[in-house]
Order: C-alpha cells, then structure tokens, then sequence
C-alpha cells in the first residue's frame, strides 16, 4: 500500500520532469500515490488509508495551500508538505494559520523524495535527480538547461518524442549563427529574442507573436514562445497548442525544456498559468525563463501584457528587438511614448526598440507618417488590417491557414522578420513566394456556412 501521497497537476504527473523527477515512473513506484483531482485525494484520507505524508505541489482546480489546509483537516494525524517555489514569510505564516506541517521549497521537496525512493529501495532513474541544496531558498529558473546527465529517454521514439543526441555532423550556417542537426543555437551566438510590448491592450499584440512565430518556423528554424500576458494571455488557444508548458509549472524543475522540443520547423509554447492569481509567482522569473530558451533555441517570441514593472523592463532588456505595438488610435500612441519614457528613466537601452502600427486602414485619426512625428521622428512600420480573417483563424486555433489564403498581414510580418533577423535570408522570401495569392473571400467563411473544419 502507498504511504506517501504526491497531489500535483495532471500535466506535472504525466510528465515527471516538470517537477524535476526526471527518469521515475511515478506510476510505478508502489509506496506513492499521484492524485491530480483534489476530490479524489479528499476521499483517500477521509476512508481507510496507509497515507503517512502527503506533498501538494500543485492542482488543477484549486489553490495547493487551500488544497493542504483542507487534507490536513481531513487527516489530522497525516503530515502534510506544501511544496512552493518561491518561499516567503508570507507563505509560511498562511501556511502555519491553515495548519499545515511543513513548507518545503522545490530543493527541498527533491531531497525528501530521494530519500523517500532510497528508503524504500526504489530504483534510481537513469537522469537522476538534480535535488540541489535542502537548505532553503528561493529556486530560480537557472540558466543553463537540458539534461547534462547524457542519458536517453526509454520511451518509444517517434517524430514528437525523440530524445536530442548529440550530432555528428558538422554545424550547419545560416548567417552567422551555427545550428547544429537539432536547430539548436550553437556557439557563442545566443538565439534571436522578439519580445512584442504595447501600451495599452487590444493592439494585437498576441496575433503578432503567432504569426512571427510561425514565420519562423516556416523557415525551418528552431521557435519557442513565451506567454508573459500571465493574467490574460491566450496564446495556447490561438495557436491550438492548450495542452502546452505552462510558465508557473517551468518553476517547478530546474530543466523545463522537454526533450524533443527542440525541432526545426515547430513551435514550442510556454503557455500563462491557467489561474490568473498564479502569474504572481511567475512574474519576476520571466526574464530568466527567456534567458534559458535563448541558450537552446534560434528564435524566441516574448507576448507580453499591458502592464509594466520591473519584470517587463527586465525582459525589455533581454530582446534582441523590442517591438513597440500601437494602432491608430491617438491614446494608442501617447502611450507608447510613456513607455519610452519609462524605459529612459530607468536607464534601459532603446537601441534595439522597434516601432509598428496595427492593423493600418485608410481614413483612420492616425497614420504611421503621424506617429513617426510624434514619436520624435523614429520611423514606424505599418502593418495592414488583415480583415475579419485573422480573427477568425486565430478564434479557431488555425493561423496557419492565412498563409494558404495568402494574407495581407502575415506578407507583412514576413517581410519585416526578414528585415528583423536578415539570417533568415532566402527562407522568408520562399514563404512569400510560396503563399497564395491574396483571395477575394477568406478561407474561413466555411465556418460561417457551418462546413467542416
């Protein structure tokens, strides 16, 4: 019978990794039971049970302290862990109000399961542990990333899963960045960052980042994207990616990036937490989380939200671009120049900004000529009005249809990740090329006429 109960989501269960296990089969180790629905973990303690310690890492229905609160009162006699990235006083006086028995960090949490699997003679994984020090403190996202064990995952292999060997064949040069045979970023060039900022919301911010994204991944580089809208970013629907990495479950394991992520040509999504009062948590380990990805992928795309702090100047500051968004709007603009303000004052460089305006049409308050002028005389982009096309295709999760209609706005954001990142080169021409001409009517109205999908 189990004796240790570990409460987590069902994303971090199914993928030990995520909570630095890297290598067990939690399912196979008979002295833990993995519960993901709180309900069910409630009943366990409440009916017969050999449980003598619980660890609630995470849920996906309910906050892990109320979670531990509630299974502590279920089962007085049973010591329950909370398990939190970021430790604080905070924490543990909530903690020890709702009379849980222990708070653990995630090192900490690591080094009790190792000693847990020692004790009761569980095999040790191949990829062991990295517990760390179980000393306390905060565990930061580090920056170096990837299994250093070199083992091999022994699941089967296939297109999605394949772990990354090493490569023996020479790295390949686009420009003057080496990629090797996985689309890693090898060398001392670091990947290319596109993080797209704005000052006020409704600009389009996360339709850009999609469409930027797959640009880059049509020409068969190496893309990760990183949802830091963390209340209300849903890149995960639009780019039909919800069962994606979340950026609050990337705290929990010191090597976030799956095997396998790292493939030319796809998109690897860190999706925002799917509880909005979890962004929190994330908000200060953005930057390092972006540091990280740089280190294995080519391309990085950062969506932001409205919101400006120190982690926004923080991720500002570690962007080979900074595409400042705005639309025709007059308020639109002035917002972008208190943002620029903001950036001088503290001291931030505003070399590599870059200024655009969305969805242009004729006969608008403003023109990209007018904001160029109020913005001191920068030179803005214009990116076109895509129609209701674009809108559509991403309510659906299917931006990749406007290249087959052959879009307005994604010929637009083509041409200017080319000029962004000229490594590119010739790929981003194909794109062009290869798209169909702009249609009279949108591939989408099938979906007004109620047709297939």
């Amino acid at each position: 019978m189990a004796t240790v109960m570990l409460c987590a989501d069902e994303v971090s269960l199914r993928s030990p990794e995520l909570l630095g296990l890297e290598g067990y089969e939690l399912d196979g180790l008979p002295w833990l039971a993995c519960m993901w629905d709180a309900g069910l973990a409630r009943r366990a303690l409440q009916g017969p049970h050999d449980i003598s310690e619980v660890w609630v890492v995470s849920s996906d229905e309910v906050e892990p302290i109320n979670l531990a609160a509630a299974l502590k009162k279920d089962a007085p006699d049973v010591r329950v862990a909370l398990v939190c990235p970021q430790d604080s006083g905070s924490v543990r006086s909530r903690a020890a109000a709702a009379g849980i028995d222990e708070v653990l960090t995630m090192a900490g949490f690591l080094d009790r399961f190792s000693s847990f699997a020692k004790g009761r003679g569980s095999v040790e994984p191949d990829a062991p542990m990295k517990a760390g020090s179980s000393s306390g403190g905060e565990v930061a996202i580090p920056m170096k990333v990837g299994s250093s064990s070199g083992s091999e995952a022994t699941a089967p292999i296939c297109e999605e899963t394949a772990p990354i060997r090493p490569s023996s064949k020479p790295a390949e040069k686009r420009g003057d960045l080496a990629v090797n045979a996985t689309g890693a970023a090898t060398g001392s060039r670091r990947g290319y960052v596109l993080t797209i900022v704005s000052g006020r919301g409704g600009v389009g911010r996360s339709t850009l980042a999609a469409l930027f994204s797959l640009v880059a991944a049509r020409s068969l580089l190496s893309v990760a994207v990183v949802d830091a809208d963390l209340q209300f970013g849903d890149m995960d629907a639009m780019l039909g990616q919800h069962d994606c990495l979340r950026s609050d479950q990337c705290l929990r394991t010191r090597d976030f990036i799956p095997q396998g992520a790292v493939c030319p040509g796809k998109v690897f999504l860190v999706g925002a937490p799917r509880r909005m009062e979890r962004g929190d948590l994330v908000r200060g380990q953005i930057a390092d989380m972006v540091r990280a990805l740089r280190e294995r992928f080519q391309i990085v795309v950062v969506n932001t939200g409205s919101f400006w702090d120190e982690a926004q100047l923080a991720l500002v500051q570690e962007s080979s671009h900074v595409l400042f968004l705005m639309d025709q709007r007059p308020s639109s603009v002035q917002m972008v120049k208190g943002c620029i303000g903001l950036c001088s004052r503290c001291g931030v460089a505003t070399s590599p900004f870059v200024f655009a305006m969305n969805r242009c049409r004729k006969g608008e308050a403003l023109s990209g000529v007018d904001a160029s002028c109020a913005l001191g005389g920068v030179k803005v982009l214009e990116f076109p009005d895509g129609g209701p096309q674009v809108e559509e295709a991403c309510s659906v999760g299917r931006p990749q249809a406007l290249f087959e209609e052959g879009n307005a706005l994604v010929r637009s954001v083509a041409e200017v990740f080319s000029s962004l990142y000229p490594q590119v080169g010739e790929l981003s021409k194909n794109i062009l090329e290869e798209m169909a001409p702009p249609a009279k009517k949108g591939l989408f109205s099938r979906f007004r006429r109620g047709g297939g999908s």
